[in-house]
């Protein structure tokens, strides 16, 4: 990744995580998209996408050098975070702590940093193709 590009990088995750952080700590009934959230499981899966993005976004702040290492960093973010998050969440009226949210922010910022590290591949030069068979 151009190292330039970093800061960049990094004061978008921040943004995001300040926005994990503001949607927390508004009042339950506040939040949009009730009906979604009567699903059994999604909330969950609101946590994961939303944490997987933090997780994307800590990975190409910081460019870890291997999945590993990515999967550590997101699962670090993500437990760290999401305990910031569910702690401010235990303050506020109609809302409560859970395990299984910090679970899911936990997972979710782990994936989302392993994908988020992952580079888009080009084909090479050498790999046969349309174009490289003569065809139009």
């Amino acid at each position: 990744m151009n190292r330039r590009l970093r800061p960049l990088w990094t004061l978008v995750t921040a943004l995001w995580a300040g926005l994990l952080l503001f949607v927390g700590s508004r009042a339950g009934t506040s939040l949009p998209g009730g009906r979604i959230l009567a699903l059994p499981g999604a909330d969950k899966l609101l946590h994961g996408i939303a944490y997987g993005v933090l997780g994307a976004l800590a990975a190409r702040a910081s460019s870890p050098r291997s999945a590993g290492r990515a999967l550590l960093l997101g699962a670090l973010i993500g437990l760290t975070w999401g305990m910031l998050d569910e702690w401010v969440q235990g303050h506020v009226p109609g809302r409560t702590r859970s395990w299984a949210d910090l679970l899911a922010d936990t997972a979710g910022a782990a994936c989302g940093a392993v994908l988020g590290r992952s580079r888009p591949r080009t084909p090479s030069a050498t790999m046969p193709g349309p174009l490289s068979r003569g065809e139009p």
